[in-house]
């Protein structure tokens, strides 16, 4: 009876949290983005908003990528709400435990931003 009022209790949070977030979002990032042109900087904007959806990315995804890619438990799992994909690949470079589709992935981000999953991983 527990169990099924604590998922009960959680979906009701993830809808709420879900729900809102659809609303409040796009008007908070639009003020900000606006905000920012004129006083701050955009750049910290966008890496801070790539690391929130790169850390839903990696909960959201967790079980799927781990029975993909970790299937024999080896290396370091997807799916802790204090990782991101990119810290998940930096951390499975380190450890030599990538998939060649891993790899793949790893070097376009690296691509992208220099060293980025070896500084995520850190």
């Amino acid at each position: 009876m527990k169990r099924a009022l604590n998922l009960a209790i959680a979906w009701v949070l993830f809808l709420l949290a879900y729900n809102v977030a659809l609303l409040l979002c796009p008007v908070g990032i639009l003020y900000a983005f606006v905000r920012r042109v004129f006083i701050d900087s955009l750049s910290e904007l966008f890496f801070d908003l790539a690391y929130i959806y790169d850390v839903v990315i990696n909960v959201s995804w967790g079980d799927f990528l781990n029975d993909v890619f970790r299937k024999r438990k080896r290396g370091y799992q997807y799916g802790d709400p204090n990782d991101s994909i990119s810290r998940v690949l930096g951390k499975n470079k380190e450890l030599f435990t990538l998939s060649k589709f891993e790899a793949w992935v790893a070097k376009q981000l690296n691509r992208i931003d220099q060293n980025h999953v070896e500084k995520a991983a850190k």
